[in-house]
């Protein structure tokens, strides 16, 4: 068993890598050696620094479909199937913001302003939902299924690739 920089132990077996998350010290540990003062500063412990920190719920029932990033770096969209939902973390907290379930399923999503208070989602009932930090705020059909989805910035145009050779737009300024 080799230890990884990050400071997960690594086992391989028949070329097959298996890494460790667990390996490290408990937090009864932790404790028993701070109150005994073998642990003078965490500025200096190497197992502290090197310590790996896991987003908690970060999870689907059956699977997930599409995962981004938002403009700030700052939060984590993921969107799921069964039950269709879409769920937010945030990368600072280590921890989910929010989950919300949907009529159908989430083929594609993008993030259309820079926090997570405005999503954009295409369904795969040929349906594009808006939502903002309080929950829906405006639904609309297209004519072909959305395959994907892109916003562009500096002119509020979501462009929406179809099934076919087509592409949608929708001015989110003009409605």
């Amino acid at each position: 068993m080799s230890q990884l920089a990050t400071g997960l132990k690594v086992s391989q077996m028949n070329g097959v890598k298996v890494y460790n998350c667990s390996a490290g010290k408990t937090m009864p540990q932790w404790l028993k050696d701070y109150n005994s003062g073998k642990v003078q500063s965490l500025r200096y412990n190497r197992e502290y620094r090197d310590r790996i920190e896991l987003i908690q719920d970060f999870d689907f029932p059956s699977a997930s479909t599409c995962i981004k990033m938002s403009n700030d770096q700052q939060y984590i969209g993921v969107a799921g199937v069964y039950k269709p939902q879409i769920k937010v973390f945030d990368t600072n907290e280590l921890a989910m913001k929010f989950e919300r379930h949907i009529d159908s399923e989430i083929v594609d999503f993008s993030f259309i302003s820079d926090d997570y208070s405005k999503i954009i989602m295409a369904r795969n009932d040929r349906t594009l939902e808006i939502h903002a930090s309080y929950g829906k705020h405006f639904s609309v059909r297209v004519p072909k299924f959305v395959r994907q989805l892109a916003y562009h910035y500096p002119s509020c145009d979501v462009y929406c690739a179809s099934s076919s050779n087509e592409i949608f737009r929708l001015n989110l300024s003009q409605g």
